[in-house]
């Protein structure tokens, strides 16, 4: 069973080495307060490469942000203590220019119109599809996102 598990881990290893790195050294802070999402989210956009510092909530990433240096933020809206409209709005009033995403079960209507509102830069369904961030994240650095 040892052997099966190194066998396994080194097959992980080279299935991570040969992947493409769109994210290759991106910072990313990520606010999720569902600990299975923010789980997954993180560890896949560690396979590709980026730097991920995932919070439970929107207190805990602006205190990280004031203290680190992030890329991009991800953030979910419905979180305990501060929500993604509060962090959206705390990080653009504090002069942030990062690009921020938003994450949400909701992703027409009211909730998307008042997160780009607060700042934010686009929205992302829930779970997070990693290729739908990298168009997004692509078109915004072209100018192009709406």
């Amino acid at each position: 069973a040892e052997a099966e598990a190194e066998a396994e881990a080194e097959a992980e290893a080279e299935a991570e080495a040969e992947a493409p790195s769109e994210f290759k050294g991106l910072r990313i802070l990520l606010a999720e307060d569902d600990a299975v999402l923010r789980m997954l989210t993180q560890k896949s956009l560690a396979k590709k490469g980026a730097i991920v510092s995932a919070y439970q909530n929107g207190q805990l990433a602006l205190d990280a942000f004031k203290e680190g240096e992030f890329d991009l933020i991800i953030t979910d809206l419905m979180m305990p203590q501060l929500d993604g409209h509060g962090l959206v709005r705390s990080l653009r009033a504090q002069g942030c220019t990062l690009p921020i995403f938003a994450v949400t079960a909701a992703v027409v209507g009211d909730e998307t119109d008042q997160i780009l509102d607060d700042g934010a830069n686009g929205f992302l369904s829930k779970p997070v599809h990693i290729p739908s961030l990298l168009d997004k994240l692509q078109a915004f650095h072209k100018g192009a996102l709406a």
